[in-house]
């Protein structure tokens, strides 16, 4: 049986033993007060010492996801009239949340670009910016099991367990020696950057898919499981065709009122990268492959950008449209004036828009949604990896509204973008 003794001082007011028999062992570093390194729900941060705005958004236990520990739901408000009575706290830039209700998972938040308002299930941590203070190792040691611990031994209630803030600012944290420190703090702006740079891939995503399922009014879960669907002899013989691809693009066709065009109806041209056999003939560095193209983007590092030697027909030009096309289906991108010059690898297949038909950058968004992705994985084949070669490629169906109505997604994808990217300089890697 563990025996351990305990201050009076310390059950004056909490006779639960139980909470100290679960407290950690001391580890074999040094520890420092969390107190000396953070305010904890300082005054400056209740909500009644600070003004409300329209634009301000509400974070509660549901607004964080339990997996990557970013925020992901916050709530919109129209007045301080509808804030919950456990809305109580603000949180800026720079200041750290962490739950103080009980959960599996427990995670701290940085609070990055926007000033939000917090309920009361979260304490709300302020740096001190003394010389100490490295927000990306305190952001590892509130994540160490060492806190955790230490959590979970002060939570109490009956029902709805939570950990109250004068506990909170019982805990100590791991102070590892300095060079330790620095590697802890490096590999957490690793994990927090990739992290990150996934999110917003991922929204840019989302949104694209957003824009054409209200555009089209087709819907992603619909236009997906049409390939279960049952056909009658009698439909096949109406139809005058066994092609089951076919009769996917009729459906699409039934849809919408636009124009349905095969690929090769509105490109000038569609080649496919250089052969490995070809490399040798330029400089490698300005070489594009496939795991470089990300959704309307590239990951360009270490690349020439203005290469000596060239092969004109794999050299690309502005608003040509990237689509990898081997081991894996799309994403896509569009070449800017920055790109114009380099050469592109044999896992992509480079397609020229004619303008007159479609704009390019909408045709490159169409090949990144939904309904792009759909078509493209349709239409690939499968044996020792996943391709589509350009016989298949010329058959992608698209949608084609009219100019304007290209123009208006466009404008619309281009504003969403603006939203994702403002203030994305992390304020932690000021100096």
């Amino acid at each position: 049986m563990n025996s351990i003794v305990i201050n009076k001082k310390e059950l004056e007011n909490k006779w639960s033993v139980k909470r100290h028999l679960n407290l950690p062992k001391h580890p074999d570093t040094e520890i420092i007060n969390i107190t000396d390194l953070l305010y904890i729900n300082p005054e400056k941060r209740y909500l009644s010492n600070n003004k409300i705005s329209e634009d301000m958004k509400l974070i509660e236990a549901k607004s964080i996801d339990k997996n990557t520990g970013r925020i992901i739901k916050p709530l919109s408000i129209k007045s301080i009239k509808d804030l919950p009575k456990r809305a109580r706290l603000i949180a800026k830039p720079g200041d750290i949340i962490f739950p103080t209700i009980q959960s599996k998972k427990i995670s701290p938040v940085f609070i990055k670009n926007n000033t939000y308002i917090v309920s009361d299930y979260f304490a709300v941590l302020v740096p001190k910016y003394n010389r100490m203070t490295d927000p990306y190792y305190i952001y590892w040691a509130l994540e160490d099991d060492y806190v955790k611990k230490q959590v979970r031994s002060y939570y109490q209630g009956s029902y709805g367990k939570k950990i109250n803030i004068e506990e909170f600012k019982k805990i100590n944290i791991k102070w590892l020696e300095e060079s330790k420190r620095k590697k802890k703090s490096k590999n957490v702006k690793s994990y927090l950057r990739s992290l990150e740079e996934k999110t917003s891939k991922l929204s840019l995503k989302d949104t694209i898919d957003k824009i054409f399922e209200d555009t089209f009014e087709i819907n992603y879960n619909i236009l997906k499981n049409k390939s279960s669907e049952i056909y009658s002899k009698k439909t096949l013989k109406q139809k005058k065709t066994w092609n089951i691809k076919k009769l996917l693009t009729s459906n699409l066709e039934s849809k919408t009122s636009h124009q349905i065009k095969n690929l090769n109806e509105m490109a000038l041209d569609i080649t496919m990268g250089l052969q490995y056999r070809n490399l040798d003939k330029i400089d490698k560095k300005s070489l594009i492959k496939g795991k470089n193209i990300e959704v309307m983007k590239l990951k360009l590092e270490n690349k020439n950008k203005t290469p000596d030697h060239n092969i004109k027909k794999h050299q690309l030009q502005n608003n040509d449209i990237m689509l990898r096309v081997k081991g894996k289906i799309g994403p896509c991108t569009l070449v800017t004036r920055k790109e114009a010059g380099m050469h592109f690898y044999n896992d992509i297949a480079r397609i020229r828009a004619d303008k007159n038909i479609v704009m390019p950058q909408y045709l490159a968004l169409f090949l990144n949604s939904f309904i792009g992705d759909y078509y493209l994985n349709r239409y690939s084949k499968n044996k020792s990896m996943t391709y589509l070669n350009i016989k298949s490629l010329k058959k992608i169906p698209v949608i084609i509204p009219g100019i304007i109505d290209q123009f208006k997604i466009i404008e619309r994808f281009h504003n969403e973008k603006i939203i994702h990217l403002i203030n994305k300089n992390n304020i932690f890697n000021k100096k």
